[in-house]
């Protein structure tokens, strides 16, 4: 079972879904099918779409080189899938990676070890 997808979303306030890799199958539950075309909001728990929305816009405003965040997701099933998404601009796309997050020892640490890492400066 794969633990990250691939994802292109475009450049626009909706981060309307281009592509993903297959193995957003093993994650969400979806096929690439089901998501295409979408906004990658409509999976976002509604708790977190307005931080997530700011961290967007602010990342293709500023053509930030990489994100990273951490979000719940919703799979097909309806549950909330904790992720953690990284993201960069190229050209004019967003290339995603979307991985489960599991916690761990060295993942507690992540903050303290870089702060730029924190939620509050990620997407």
């Amino acid at each position: 079972m794969e633990t990250t997808f691939i994802s292109i979303h475009d450049l626009t306030l909706d981060a309307r879904l281009l592509y993903t890799s297959q193995s957003i199958v093993d994650i969400l539950g979806y096929t690439p099918q089901e998501v295409v075309g979408k906004s990658c909001w409509e999976y976002f728990h509604p708790d977190e779409i307005p931080f997530a929305r700011a961290i967007h816009g602010r990342g293709v405003q500023l053509d930030k080189a990489a994100v990273l965040n951490y979000c719940q997701i919703k799979n097909k099933d309806g549950r909330w899938v904790g992720c953690e998404c990284a993201f960069t601009i190229v050209h004019d796309v967003i290339i995603a990676c979307t991985s489960i997050f599991r916690r761990s020892l060295n993942s507690q640490s992540m903050p303290s070890i870089a702060p730029s890492l924190q939620h509050k400066d990620a997407f």
